[in-house]
């Protein structure tokens, strides 16, 4: 898949350990980041395998990821896969929606010990605000897309990925698309494929999970 101009993907996060029975979760100190599951660590590292399919050799490439758990996990296999450091930016976090978040996040795993101790990882943070909670639909669709859009206005590389959550890839996907978009059938990892070129997004692949495993067969 080699494109003219410039070639954006955006990701979301693999199977959050929220999503199994406690006994099976993985360790994670902060509650409300949950990381991934041994699945979703799977997932990621097939996302990360299909882009270094899809990218040519010889691409630069920028990795931006959410600040939580998930979306970091899921981007390290990017980071070591195309040898780039990560950048956290808080305008691709989750969507900070009162039924599903009590509280804004007042620090997220990253910033801990646990994490630097855990995760090799190198990374960097983009000057974004932290969102406001609580948020509205529309107003996590503008952050996300205001940041989606500073970053594309800056863009030097010839490709940019971005990890982000379930709303997330929703909200970017249907500013490319420039409609309301949304996604009917869910599934972890989703990817949204774009290109742009002379200021048109065209959009080839709207959050397809075919390339990520949803379950794990026992042998």
């Amino acid at each position: 898949m080699d494109y003219q101009g410039k070639t954006i993907f955006i990701l979301q996060h693999g199977q959050l350990a929220e999503s199994v029975h406690p006994r099976f979760r993985p360790e994670y100190p902060i509650r409300g980041d949950p990381a991934l599951t041994e699945l979703g660590i799977l997932q990621s590292d097939r996302s990360s395998q299909l882009l270094s399919h899809l990218i040519p050799a010889g691409k630069s490439v920028k990795i931006i990821t959410s600040p939580y758990l998930a979306c970091i996990q899921t981007a390290i296999p990017l980071s070591s896969q195309f040898n780039k450091p990560l950048i956290i930016d808080w305008g691709f976090g989750d969507f900070l929606n009162p039924i599903h978040f009590s509280s804004a996040p007042t620090e997220l795993t990253y910033a801990t010990e646990w994490f630097s101790s855990k995760f090799n990882v190198q990374y960097t943070e983009s000057l974004t605000p932290k969102p406001t909670f609580p948020e509205t639909y529309e107003v996590m669709e503008s952050r996300t897309n205001s940041s989606f859009i500073n970053h594309i206005n800056s863009l030097e590389e010839d490709v940019i990925i971005i990890v982000t959550h379930f709303f997330g890839l929703e909200a970017i996907t249907g500013f490319m698309k420039n409609t309301t978009f949304r996604i009917v059938h869910e599934g972890h990892c989703a990817i949204t494929i774009s290109e742009l070129k002379d200021g048109k997004y065209t959009v080839r692949v709207a959050a397809d999970y075919s390339h990520a495993p949803q379950y794990i067969k026992n042998n």
